[in-house]
């Protein structure tokens, strides 16, 4: 069985970025969940038991529920899961941990978060 470093979620209404970010982290040996609907992100995040390492929310995610109905779910069921928020523009959500913007470099923003909010919480729980 393949060794992960860890099970991210993307949730972002364009879908050639959820496939194309989703791409490059596997290819860095990562597992993504990526969904371009957030009745689907929702369901997931309840309903799947799935502990994600990382979640990446698009905080202007256009239709119902939005971006921010998003982050508060996966906030509310594992409140351990650090969210991200992902914008092409300067908008940043307080109930995030952090923020990355959609430019072409956004795997390496990715990468660098994934250091410092999961291999760093999970050094403290050994």
């Amino acid at each position: 069985m393949k060794k992960y470093k860890g099970i991210i979620l993307i949730v972002d209404d364009e879908k050639f970025l959820t496939d194309s970010l989703g791409r490059s982290l596997k290819k860095l040996n990562y597992f993504v969940h990526g969904f371009n609907n957030g009745q689907a992100a929702i369901y997931a995040i309840r309903n799947q038991g799935i502990n994600y390492d990382l979640a990446l929310v698009d905080l202007s995610f256009p239709t119902e529920p939005d971006g921010v109905e998003i982050t508060e779910c996966s906030k509310n069921i594992n409140p351990e899961t650090p969210v991200l928020g992902i914008s092409a523009g300067d908008v940043q959500f307080m109930h995030t941990d952090g923020f990355i913007k959609k430019e072409p470099d956004m795997i390496k923003s990715i990468e660098k978060a994934f250091k410092k909010y999961v291999l760093k919480k999970r050094r403290k729980i050994k």
